[in-house]
């Protein structure tokens, strides 16, 4: 996996260095450079690393969508083995984000152009509707 810290954090400078009062992207709240951090608008797992898919967020809606992402990138990874305990996580954690969930599909569809739309929708309509009887065929056979 590449390291793109660095090259976030020069890009966000550049965004602060010509406005002044930058808004949250997602919420709105007023931001400082110290409580603001950059987005993937498509998540970078799906790697997306086009200019236009990074905004200027506050720290807390980059962590709730992080929480999103990394219930999305556990479909996509092949070798992973889906155990009970692991599958009774997946679910409670999809359970403590799906107000996040909503309100995230909402501001997608607010803000967003329908191209990236589409990845960002595709992303939490699989968590939102992901059936109980999904990871049936992916458990482990003991």
């Amino acid at each position: 996996m590449r390291d793109y810290s660095n090259r976030n954090s020069v890009w966000l400078d550049t965004q602060f260095e010509y406005l002044t009062h930058l808004p949250c992207f997602w919420c709105n709240k007023l931001l400082t450079r110290g409580r603001s951090t950059v987005d993937h608008v498509i998540p970078s797992y799906l790697d997306s690393m086009v200019e236009e898919n990074r905004v200027v967020c506050c720290k807390q809606c980059n962590n709730e969508r992080s929480k999103i992402s990394s219930l999305a990138s556990d479909l996509r990874k092949p070798n992973i083995i889906w155990g009970r305990g692991r599958i009774t996580k997946w679910f409670a954690k999809r359970d403590e984000v799906r107000p996040l969930l909503h309100y995230y599909r909402q501001q997608i569809q607010l803000k967003l152009d329908v191209h990236m739309q589409m990845y960002c929708l595709n992303e939490i309509n699989l968590i939102l509707r992901l059936p109980k009887n999904y990871f049936s065929d992916k458990t482990s056979q003991k």
